[in-house]
């Protein structure tokens, strides 16, 4: 790749290595330009189009792109949704069970019909608790009273 070089002699330009020069032209003004090859130009229309870009927000939406094994994130993203939704999902289940349970017992309880293990324990309590102060208070008015008999036996001997 050479660099271009274009001489001027008073306004008349003469392409490097152009054979000889006129002899009767004196040099007055030599002006060297170097030419770089290719390139349309197109720099004024670039700005232009950073101009319009200044304005506009920058995208935070990147699920046009891909990733390194060639998949779009927005499907990447889907998957990712749909595995929290599902995982919500069984939870929101498992709630509604407990609450219908609890629901229930609740009914139950206000109806009596609740008589659970505890319960029937309870109850098994209180009646031999029952039995055995009625054993006790009949213990109480027998010692009594063989107490007064033996007092009036005392007495009339």
């Amino acid at each position: 790749m050479g660099v271009a070089l274009f001489v001027i002699f008073d306004e008349f330009g003469v392409p490097s290595g152009a054979s000889g020069f006129p002899p009767t032209l004196h040099l007055l003004l030599l002006l060297l330009y170097l030419r770089l090859p290719g390139g349309k130009g197109g720099f004024g229309s670039l700005l232009r189009g950073v101009a319009t870009k200044v304005g506009q927000k920058k995208t935070n939406n990147f699920d046009a792109c891909r990733d390194m094994s060639g998949r779009r994130l927005r499907h990447l993203n889907a998957e990712k949704r749909l595995k929290e939704w599902r995982a919500e999902a069984e939870e929101q289940k498992l709630e509604r069970i407990a609450e219908a349970f609890l629901k229930k017992k609740a009914k139950e309880v206000q109806k009596g019909a609740a008589k659970g293990p505890m319960e029937k324990h309870v109850e098994k309590y209180r009646e031999e608790s029952e039995r055995c102060a009625g054993e006790v208070e009949e213990a109480v008015r027998e010692s009594f009273r063989l107490y007064e008999e033996q007092k009036r036996k005392a007495l009339s001997v």
